[in-house]
């Protein structure tokens, strides 16, 4: 390489190492213009600027990194998420092989938010009365990620109407259908139940069910505004007494279908009557106050009158409100809100046996740079699933499956190594910020290459090059050429139109793409290319300038004015009541005991179980929560200091109370007189029985293992005779209260 020109007015000292020149560049006193005149100069020596060139030039905003990857942390909702499945997967294991999956970025913990967006979360469904066999699976030829699925040899309850008396009809998984869903359906129903209510102090939340291309997702937004221009003359309102007659009609029949214990009734009673308890006492949460909200809904649903004992004209045929939205045209109405939130909800069945592709895979990885052999392993033995998507060349909407590899992706994901995590949520921002930009530009509102295109290069770059030392790097440079290496990659595929399914390999991720498509994200890449750092800029513009507003479609408006009536309450109720006949579908296949008790009181056991193993996980097994909290946390000062509730002061004082000694009921007594001031208190202390009542938590809230005395009081409760089921439920009350007083948040 010849020396640069001698007039630069520059000092330029240039080194060799790894193949990559870096080069240090100190101005004295240099004028901009030739700066750049050098720069050039050794780029057209050198080629395409190096990395370190780019750190460079771009040092300013190597901040923007650090910014994105907050965006991308963990969240309380997505560990909400993971919870709730884990709880709600160990309540279906005692009622047959239904489970439901977290699968996607919120799964992966890859999830690049907007800051006014909590983003999205992927609930997948997994039916347990159908199960797919590999015989029955005919991949389509232009596109094998996309199949067919013959309907022989299958359970004729759960494969519906044949279409050309041989294909399963797609309509099967469009929906939590009732034939091939029971308690998951019921779960379904419930958590996508519209509702717009104030349940703490402190927001309204309204949720509203939205149709997505696999199912059915909800919505949630809080402190949701409706444009007021809006309201004349496009409220349609709903014919209420129509509505109502039909879904009577549907909920009677379909109460017919069902065959109802009465033992379990009972004992799903009592068990809303815990759920009821589970709010804090003193706390203004608002997930606190969706459990009562949701218990007193149930609770209205089940006191009803026995609809299943009426008569029903058989012969009378109903339309499924409840599950169908009226279509009002294409027409829509802005709204605002300070966040929101959605979930996803994917009907999906299990495929039996293994896959041919699977067994490629597992070969395949014998060779390969990235993963290990341990976890190719765990990925070979993860299930695949079907779902109903339509295929992107000649679409057959009436019998068009997809293969569903979601575990498999969330067990890779998992394991990338930290700078392709991050080159991941880099590659998001481009694709929310430069891409977006570009393709609205050309007046296209969706990008067309999605992070699933972008993850499976990853997944190729990695298989391939996973070996490189930048990957464990920690440094920028080593993150900055991951990127290059996935945007050569994406690059190739642009321009070869082909990006090979990571599990399906001849299946092309691409199809479908239109030649403009491919000259536009080719374009993009392009431009990253030559500033992957300072392009990252674009998604934090587009961050900053969105607007926390909705566009409500016909059907989404009608939903939030019939909730703003009475919050929803009744339709919640229908919904609920509907859910209630799959609970029992549910209880009715469900094994037994000997003795003919019902399976809930087993799975409620059991959850608990859950419960405590992660809250002894939390602990450490070394303290009970209630010692560490009354050391550490609620002493004199703390329990008087701040804006707490006379109910959150009596539980600090509780704790701070001496559990022995002939003192004890003066102190008690002393209590109570002190927190009669409360208002809240007062409502608190009747909760809990009164004077005796309080010194009976006092007393529970000693305990070493205060759940495993809830667990024991919840069995007594469950199982015991009605005449005294009053004094049980008080003593299980009394001891719910204890272990919250107990808790770091009070």
């Amino acid at each position: 390489m010849t020396p640069p020109p001698p007039d630069t007015g520059c000092r330029l000292a240039l080194t060799y190492n790894n193949s990559s020149w870096i080069i240090i560049i100190a101005t004295l006193g240099a004028e901009r213009k030739t700066f750049h005149r050098i720069l050039r100069y050794i780029c057209s020596e050198m080629g395409s600027p190096t990395t370190r060139i780019q750190t460079y030039l771009h040092g300013d905003q190597r901040n923007k990194i650090p910014g994105l990857l907050k965006l991308s942390e963990q969240n309380t909702n997505d560990r909400r998420h993971t919870r709730y499945v884990n709880y709600i997967n160990e309540l279906l294991r005692y009622f047959g092989k239904e489970r439901v999956h977290l699968v996607g970025s919120t799964a992966e913990n890859l999830k690049l938010r907007w800051s006014t967006d909590g983003g999205d979360a992927d609930f997948l469904l997994v039916s347990g009365r159908l199960e797919i066999p590999v015989a029955n699976i005919i991949p389509r030829s232009d596109t094998p990620r996309y199949i067919w699925l013959r309907g022989d040899h299958l359970d004729e309850r759960y494969r519906g109407h044949l279409l050309d008396g041989k294909y399963l009809c797609a309509q099967l998984l469009r929906t939590v259908d009732p034939q091939l869903f029971t308690t998951l359906r019921a779960i379904h129903t419930i958590v996508t139940s519209p509702a717009d209510f104030v349940p703490g102090r402190e927001s309204r939340m309204t949720s509203v069910g939205v149709n997505s291309k696999v199912g059915l997702a909800r919505l949630q937004m809080r402190d949701l505004v409706v444009d007021n221009n809006a309201f004349p003359g496009k409220t349609r309102g709903r014919h209420v007494g129509k509505r109502c007659a039909n879904i009577t009609a549907q909920l009677k029949l379909r109460w017919k279908e069902v065959k109802v214990n009465q033992e379990d009734l009972k004992t799903l009673k009592r068990l809303l009557k815990i759920v009821a308890l589970v709010k804090e006492p003193g706390t203004k949460g608002e997930h606190h106050g969706s459990f009562n909200y949701f218990a007193t809904m149930l609770s209205e649903a089940l006191s009803r009158p026995s609809l299943f004992e009426d008569d029903l004209d058989d012969e009378e045929v109903f339309e499924n409100d409840m599950d169908i939205d009226e279509n009002h045209g294409n027409e829509r109405i802005k709204a605002t809100y300070d966040d929101k939130t959605s979930k996803d909800f994917v009907p999906a069945a299990r495929v039996s046996g293994k896959l041919q592709c699977m067994v490629d895979f597992r070969n395949r990885m014998t060779h390969a740079a990235w993963p290990s052999q341990s976890i190719a392993e765990d990925i070979f033995n993860n299930d695949v699933f079907v779902i109903c998507r339509s295929a992107p060349l000649n679409p057959s909407a009436d019998k068009d499956f997809c293969l569903g590899f979601n575990l498999s992706e969330i067990t890779l994901s998992q394991n990338m190594p930290e700078v392709a995590k991050t080159v991941y949520i880099i590659m998001k921002s481009y694709l929310k910020g430069l891409f977006q930009k570009r393709f609205n530009a050309k007046n296209r509102e969706e990008v067309r290459l999605k992070s699933y295109h972008v993850k499976t290069a990853i997944f190729w770059t990695l298989e391939k090059h996973g070996s490189c030392s930048f990957w464990t790097g920690t440094s920028d440079d080593s993150i900055l050429q991951g990127i290059r290496y996935v945007l050569d990659k994406i690059n190739k595929c642009l321009k070869d139109r082909q990006l090979c399914h990571y599990f399906v390999t001849n299946s092309n991720m691409f199809d479908g793409f239109q030649e403009e498509e491919y000259s536009l994200c080719e374009a993009c890449v392009d431009e990253i290319m030559k500033d992957p750092v300072g392009s990252i800029a674009l998604f934090f513009e587009l961050d900053k300038a969105k607007k926390a507003e909705y566009w409500l479609s016909p059907d989404e408006f009608e939903q939030v004015m019939a909730l703003k009536k009475d919050g929803g309450r009744k339709d919640f109720v229908d919904r609920l009541e509907d859910a209630l006949i799959d609970m029992l579908r549910g209880f009715n296949e469900a094994p037994r005991s000997p003795d003919g008790s019902s399976p809930i009181r087993n799975a409620a056991l059991g959850v608990i179980d859950l419960f405590r193993k992660e809250e002894q996980e939390k602990t450490g097994g070394k303290q009970s929560r209630r010692e560490s909290n009354c050391e550490s946390q609620l002493k004199p000062e703390h329990v008087l200091s701040g804006n707490r509730s006379g109910a959150s002061v009596v539980g600090g004082l509780l704790n701070m109370l001496p559990h022995k000694g002939k003192d004890v009921q003066k102190w008690t007594d002393g209590l109570v007189q002190f927190a009669s001031h409360f208002p809240e208190s007062r409502k608190y202390i009747d909760m809990v029985g009164g004077s005796s009542g309080v010194w009976d938590v006092l007393q529970a809230a000693s305990s070493s293992d205060p759940l495993a005395e809830i667990r024991a009081a919840v069995d007594r409760y469950l199982s015991c005779p009605d005449d005294v089921v009053d004094s049980v439920a008080m003593e299980l009350k009394q001891k719910i209260i204890a272990y919250f007083i107990g808790q770091k948040e009070l």
